[in-house]
């Protein structure tokens, strides 16, 4: 019986484990300020005519929440440096700027 016990609470374990939240996608918004090797780095609290009068560094040093994102070519290529644009993204590295892959990007007009 005992053995029985055992094996009904490590199954209840393991059920336990594998149905978690699930993939939970987070939403950042902020202004596109550089592009660089597939990736696009946004600045939340930055306005689009701060670009051309502060340096990247300078951007940084503000401690705005900032985030490189890599995304795929064809958005590369649409996205322009003062964009306004709110991305969609599951995982995000710690680093500062932040670094992660978008999974959707929207351009707010």
């Amino acid at each position: 019986m005992q053995k029985i016990s055992v094996f009904i609470c490590f199954l209840i374990f393991l059920v336990g484990c594998g149905q978690g939240a699930g993939n939970v996608n987070w939403n950042f918004h902020g202004t596109v300020v550089a592009k660089e090797d597939g990736r696009i780095l946004v600045i939340d609290g930055v306005e689009a005519k701060e670009i051309e009068a502060s340096s990247l560094e300078e951007m940084l040093e503000a401690g705005h929440p900032a985030a490189w994102f890599a995304v795929e070519k064809k958005v590369y290529e649409k996205v322009l440096l003062g964009d306004s644009v709110n991305i969609l993204y599951e995982i995000m590295l710690e680093s500062y700027p932040g670094q992660a892959e978008a999974l959707k990007i929207e351009v707010v007009k």
